[in-house]
């Protein structure tokens, strides 16, 4: 066998990781998948192949074949030591045995090598010794994990390396100087190569890992549910890990974050799984749980739950269940179940370790990357993950964004298919003596899901929605056309809604479109609303409220579709940012407290406005007495939108009780310096006193004005609510201030905006002042909790400004 002298032959070493083992074993865990994938990527090429592992199951055969394409790949199992299983490190005495029952393996079947691939430095020790005897061979060498990496967290504590430790990092360095060509499982571990070894990257490529999509895909995609097994708490999503249940792997962290998330009263905390691990390990890991804590009851709640190690058949339904999966690992070069999760439509949360920054991205500040599809939180910061995590369980919305995002992210690059295309172009170029060429990872397509918090509103959607309302709106205007319109976006970057100048015949309209909030995110909130989502429906305020929305302040509207949620408005001006002088704030204040006066004397709604203002805040503040007031207030706003449940800051002494109890509770999670921060402001606040409750715009920003024949005018009605007359000048004060302009903070602009509501509002500043700083701190947990972290000290620049 293996005569024929004109094909390229391979020996694939892999000594500690025979392909055939289970995923989770104690000596493998899952990196001989690498193997098995490597070698089934060669099965579609004329090329002969060995690959040699070490024989440690008399159950398997010395010998195994695989041919599933052009190629042939011969598994040969050597005996080094006795049959059975040992620990990697158990090779580190055996290299010349090794190598000369390999030299026998090669020379009985006239086998010469032009490639030796070695896997782990185990392997690459023996194929340094084998290069003596086949000097002409090319050595390709994969780097699963890094010595001098691992053992920088192994040795934290300052110990002395022992005799293994140290040979290895003599050994890697000698392997990465002699390969031709260096494999690396992540760009992390590709850039280490060169900063801890002094490797050139010249011969050090990124070849990623492959995962099976056809197993491992989302719900989105693939019906079948994880119902089709039966798993405890079947009616509850779950967090998960994956993998061995060891120190490196930070199980010990998770259970920390795990402890902090049960301290919430505000959330139902889901159960966790552990998945993998022996039965050893486990016991080991268990002990750790002291009886009576808070993660001893929930263990014997059965809400901690110890799988063990597990098929990788049943993984993707263990995926599909999880709203996250955790990777806490303090070291990890290019993990398998990060982009199995993905895969499976779930987004991970790890540490700053392998595939974290490639493929598991932040946006806003990390190399101007503007998505993000999971978390990377330095595993010190049990906060860090627990707001996380929670802002995951709390939005459900956003929770689905990052698993399309996630899935986007991983597919195709990661697929078997490409893997195997990466892996075949790295020995075709050592045969050639050419640079391979890969690809990298194409985000693209993960970026268009719910880009910069917004849902893509596409070409095709949009003139359908267009058509569907020149139907109605040909004989509201009474006369023909022959179905032409010119249609001019008039905004930069889709919000909630898109806006539209439609030009038709003779007449000129203003569109606004909603975009269904379905596809959209609540603000961050403790309490537990009614519902996870705004339907688009809802925005629209319902005919009995009409005497509102036709007030002379709102521009009138001339029809409304449902079907197509949008609504047309007459022609208006829009009043760009830089228009934005003194002079218009005033004029714009003065159209708003008209419209105040006009509702303080609509007595239509006196009984819901009656029944919000006279729940009171009980001096012990308890979670049940919050969620009460805020029922009442979503109760109320509903009568605006035929039951449609909407909540919108109403009562400025219910928000600062809601903040200072979610403070004191810290359901946060904020980091002590933060929380104490937080505190100090709010004494700034406490001397002011309730107020009146009226129907408030609730949307009152800038760029919601506009000029129709000379005359200030306002849309997007349909936020209307109860609340406080301050809010919506605090609201168009935060606005104007420009917080969330990722350009940068001014702090003259500031000054001068404060400046002016003391001067328009001189009445009501101490009250704007307290909800500028409220709508502050929401929108720095809105993006704390999802990560976001270049505007959180802007915000926090502000709200200190404020409280000043």
């Amino acid at each position: 066998m293996h005569k024929d002298k004109t094909r390229t032959r391979i020996l694939v070493i892999c000594l500690d990781m025979d392909p055939e083992s289970l995923q989770g074993d104690q000596h493998t865990g899952a990196a001989h998948l690498y193997v098995r994938e490597t070698l089934m990527s060669l099965t579609a090429h004329d090329v002969d192949c060995m690959a040699i592992t070490r024989w440690d199951d008399k159950n398997k055969s010395e010998r195994q074949v695989y041919s599933i394409g052009k190629g042939s790949i011969e598994l040969v199992r050597i005996q080094i030591g006795d049959v059975n299983r040992q620990p990697k490190e158990f090779l580190f005495s055996k290299r010349l045995e090794s190598r000369n029952r390999i030299l026998e393996v090669l020379r009985s079947n006239s086998f010469v090598p032009d490639i030796i691939h070695a896997v782990y430095w185990y392997s690459g020790d023996v194929a340094l010794d084998l290069l003596n005897y086949y000097p002409s061979a090319k050595l390709l060498y994969t780097v699963v994990s890094l010595g001098l990496v691992k053992h920088q967290w192994k040795y934290r504590h300052g110990e002395s390396k022992n005799n293994h430790d140290l040979s290895r990092e003599q050994i890697e360095a000698a392997i990465l100087t002699r390969a031709d060509m260096i494999a690396a499982v992540s760009e992390q571990e590709r850039l280490n190569v060169a900063k801890y070894y002094s490797i050139d990257l010249g011969k050090v490529y990124t070849i990623g890992r492959g995962v099976d999509a056809g197993l491992f895909s989302p719900p989105f995609l693939d019906k079948d549910s994880s119902q089709s097994l039966y798993f405890p708490h079947s009616d509850q999503r779950v967090l998960l890990y994956v993998g061995r249940i060891i120190e490196s792997k930070g199980y010990d962290f998770l259970l920390q974050v795990y402890d902090t998330l049960l301290t919430d009263p505000t959330i139902a905390v889901p159960p966790i799984w552990f998945v993998g691990g022996t039965a050893e390990e486990i016991e080991r890991a268990r002990k750790t749980i002291h009886k009576g804590t808070r993660l001893s009851v929930a263990e014997d709640e059965g809400r901690i739950f110890w799988w063990g190690a597990l098929p990788r058949t049943v993984l993707p339904h263990l995926y599909r269940r999880a709203l996250v999966t955790c990777v806490p690992s303090y070291y990890e070069p290019g993990a398998r179940v990060i982009i199995e999760s993905m895969s499976c439509g779930t987004p991970v949360i790890m540490g700053p370790t392998g595939y974290g920054y490639e493929l598991v991205r932040k946006p806003y500040g990390n190399k101007g990357a503007t998505f993000e599809n999971g978390f990377v939180v330095s595993t010190d910061r049990v906060e860090g993950w627990a707001a996380l995590i929670k802002g995951i369980i709390r939005d459900g919305v956003w929770r689905e964004a990052l698993s399309k995002r996630a899935y986007y992210s991983v597919m195709p690059h990661f697929s078997l298919e490409q893997f195997y295309s990466r892996h075949w172009e790295l020995y075709r170029s050592l045969v050639s003596g050419t640079s391979p060429c890969l690809p990298s990872i194409d985000f693209s397509r993960a970026v268009s899901v719910a880009a910069r918090w917004n849902t893509p509103f596409d070409q095709e959607t949009r003139d359908l929605a267009v058509y569907s309302i020149l139907s109605e709106l040909n004989p509201a205007l009474n006369h023909s056309e022959d179905g032409k319109y010119v249609l001019k976006k008039l905004d930069d970057v889709d919000g909630s809604t898109s806006t539209y100048s439609l030009k038709y015949g003779n007449n000129r309209f203003f569109v606004k479109q909603f975009i269904d909030r379905t596809l959209f995110y609540k603000r961050f909130f403790p309490i537990q609303e009614p519902s996870n989502v705004q339907a688009a429906k809802m925005r629209f305020v319902n005919d009995d409220v009409l005497e509102i929305v036709s007030d002379a302040f709102f521009l009138p509207v001339r029809l409304r579709d449902f079907g197509s949620l949008s609504v047309i408005y007459p022609f208006a001006e829009r009043i760009m940012k830089e228009q934005w002088d003194k002079t218009l704030v005033e004029e714009a204040l003065s159209a708003l407290k008209g419209f105040h006066t006009r509702q303080r004397n609509n007595s239509k709604y006196d009984l819901q406005k009656s029944t919000i203002e006279c729940m009171r805040i009980s001096k012990d503040v308890t979670w049940t007495s919050l969620n009460e007031i805020v029922g009442a207030i979503i109760e109320a706003n509903a009568i605006f939108r035929d039951g449609g449940k909407w909540y919108s800051p109403c009562r400025l002494d219910l928000d600062l009780a809601l903040i200072h109890k979610s403070l004191d509770d810290n359901v946060w999670s904020l980091y002590h310096e933060d929380r104490l921060f937080f505190l100090s402001c709010l004494d700034r606040f406490t001397s002011i006193s309730p107020t009146e409750i009226h129907v408030i715009w609730g949307e009152c920003r800038p760029e919601h004005f506009v000029f129709m024949n000379g005359q200030l005018m306002a849309i997007d009605t349909e936020s209307i609510s109860f609340g406080e007359e301050a809010y919506d000048y605090a609201s168009f004060f935060f606005w104007k201030l420009d917080v969330l302009n990722l350009e940068g903070y001014d702090r003259q602009l500031a000054k001068e905006t404060l400046e002016w509501a003391g001067e328009f509002v001189p009445d009501q500043v101490e009250r704007v002042k307290a909800w500028l700083w409220v709508i502050c701190l929401y929108w720095y947990m809105r993006d704390y909790s999802r990560g976001y972290l270049a505007r959180l000290n802007r915000f926090k620049l502000v709200m200190e400004y404020v409280a000043a």
